[in-house]
């Protein structure tokens, strides 16, 4: 009988937007803004640099920005000034911008939703830079082969 039940349970209980305490949509846009401006910073790093901006995006998302976060106890807990520097980096913003949405009906989530979208902007920037950079490049190629 047990079985059956865990059987028709088709996610796990966290997952359900029933659990959560504050707007369901508001919380997965901050949950996508945190990743995007993750991903896309380290993509940007990646796209100019090739697979020394993929390590330099790594080492600055894993090593810098997660400890810096605050994620685990609060920004306001790290020594000064490391935690308004770790708000700063993607993964404190988006902390703090989650917390906000997710338990405080937004309160105090201008400032995160702002660095998320900066971070989120300068990666974009650093894709059409590259992107520029590989067009006058192949340009460049084919008139000197003709």
């Amino acid at each position: 009988m047990m079985r059956r039940a865990l059987m028709r349970r088709s996610a796990p209980p966290w997952t359900s937007p029933s659990e959560l305490d504050s707007d369901y949509l508001a919380t997965s846009l901050a949950l996508s803004l945190g990743v995007a401006a993750v991903s896309l910073t380290v993509l940007g790093l990646q796209s100019l640099l090739g697979p020394a901006g993929l390590g330099l995006g790594a080492v600055l998302m894993m090593f810098v920005a997660n400890p810096l976060s605050g994620l685990s106890t609060g920004w306001q807990w790290s020594p000064a000034p490391w935690g308004e520097i770790g708000q700063g980096l993607p993964l404190g913003a988006a902390g703090s911008l989650l917390r906000s949405v997710a338990f405080f009906d937004g309160g105090g989530a201008t400032t995160p939703a702002l660095v998320l979208a900066i971070w989120a902007v300068f990666g974009a920037v650093l894709i059409v830079v590259s992107a520029g950079r590989s067009r006058r490049r192949a340009s460049a190629a084919v008139h000197r082969a003709s």
